[in-house]
């Protein structure tokens, strides 16, 4: 996970715990606050039962709103953030914006309709760190590719191998290419699980070896390692190591299961 998403995940953690903070006071209050009194220029105590109880309810009933608020926010953010899930990267920052937004248009209704309300800066303050938040949260997504390997690593599919032969005749050129492609095949959930030179040979002949590297990839899919060769941006880094050694490249899917074997063999 990037800094991006870690800071935007605080922020919203924090302003969700906040949310759940006033709404809970709201929630437990057994009278109105001081500056409900000064909207009403009426006293607590001099409200009628019938009034008191309205104003508790309505209280309680925002109360109830900005907690629920509070604790989906911290619930996506924590959860769905965390786990990469495409559709919470724009229902969070919708859901968080619209209510904080809404919030901010009644306080300001009231301050400006009335000698009272609560203090404003409260909820602009909020409101400027959810934007915040949506902004890092923008920034801080993963990648199409890696967002289809993920969604491909939670189906279960079989993961896929890159078995990669090369000889390398320019170091410093094929240096250059190594440097670029490891970074472009992280994007697609791929990591490198074999680099062995010189290698062993173990039956056959080794003059078909010589001088060979052997490099092995791993891939959450067939689909996602074949979308990563065909990809326009591996196709540019790949002239990279053009002249630069001789590469054989052969892609293999596991077998899923022991069951798989005898079907496979």
């Amino acid at each position: 996970m990037n800094l991006s998403l870690k800071a935007a995940i605080a922020l919203y953690c924090l302003v969700g715990f906040l949310l759940l903070l006033g709404g809970g006071n709201y929630i437990f209050r057994t009278e109105y606050l001081p500056y409900h009194g000064q909207a009403t220029q009426v006293p607590w105590g001099a409200l009628s039962p019938g009034h008191q109880g309205t104003y508790l309810g309505l209280m309680k009933g925002g109360g109830a709103g900005s907690a629920a608020a509070g604790l989906t926010l911290i619930l996506l953010s924590a959860f769905g953030l965390r786990q990469r899930r495409s559709s919470v990267f724009w229902i969070l920052p919708l859901l968080a914006l619209t209510y904080l937004t809404t919030l901010n248009y009644s306080t300001y209704y009231m301050n400006s309709a009335t000698s009272g309300g609560p203090p404003i800066q409260v909820g602009l303050t909020l409101l400027v760190m959810v934007s915040l938040a949506a902004i890092l949260t923008y920034l801080g997504r993963p990648s199409r590719s890696q967002l289809s390997a993920q969604a491909t690593e939670r189906r279960g599919e079989a993961r896929a191998y890159l078995f990669i032969k090369t000889k390398i005749h320019d170091v410093e050129q094929y240096a250059k290419y190594v440097a670029e492609v490891r970074s472009l095949a992280a994007r697609w959930q791929s990591r490198y699980i074999v680099r062995s030179r010189p290698i062993e040979v173990l039956e056959g002949s080794p003059e078909q070896w010589g001088d060979f590297l052997l490099l092995v990839s791993e891939w959450p899919s067939v689909e996602t390692a074949r979308e990563f060769w065909n990809s326009p941006e591996y196709r540019q880094v790949r002239e990279l190591r053009a002249g630069a050694g001789e590469v054989h490249v052969v892609l293999a899917e596991e077998l899923p299961s022991p069951a798989g074997l005898s079907k496979g063999v």
